[in-house]
């Protein structure tokens, strides 16, 4: 139960942060529109995109598998192989399926989860998209 409430806050950090430049950029990027130049609108889009994908990308491999949540509640991201995270496990993990797609995603695991708790009695059993990528979220060593 601590590494569930663990991953649901950094998830929510990491939702909240990005979520709130990428409005932030949104809501500037109103300002612009009112003018016959739309490359600013263009250009506020497009700082969003690369805030985005260095928050939910970069990092969390450079990062040895932390997402700037995930740094916050002190848990890690891991290959069950122990190899090094690569970029493109943190776009699929991180972007496409916690991110883009966090208005399916969250509804989905929580009912996973419930239906686990249900039928196992733990929350411990591994998560979908972890289980699709090989990787397993751990506490991080002190």
């Amino acid at each position: 139960m601590k590494m569930f409430m663990k991953r649901s806050i950094a998830y929510g950090l990491d939702l909240l942060i990005v979520g709130g430049i990428n409005l932030f950029y949104a809501f500037s990027s109103k300002a612009f529109m009112l003018e016959k130049d739309t490359s600013k609108v263009l250009f506020m889009g497009l700082c969003a995109l690369i805030v985005t994908i260095f928050a939910f990308i970069y990092l969390p491999t450079k990062w040895n598998g932390q997402t700037i949540g995930d740094k916050i509640m002190k848990i890690r991201v891991v290959n069950q192989s122990g190899k090094p995270r690569t970029y493109f496990q943190s776009f699929v993990r991180e972007l496409l399926l916690k991110y883009t797609c966090c208005g399916i995603f969250i509804p989905l695991m929580l009912i996973y989860k419930l239906i686990d708790l249900v039928i196992h009695r733990t929350l411990k059993n591994p998560w979908p998209h972890d289980v699709l990528l090989k990787t397993e979220v751990v506490e991080e060593e002190k």
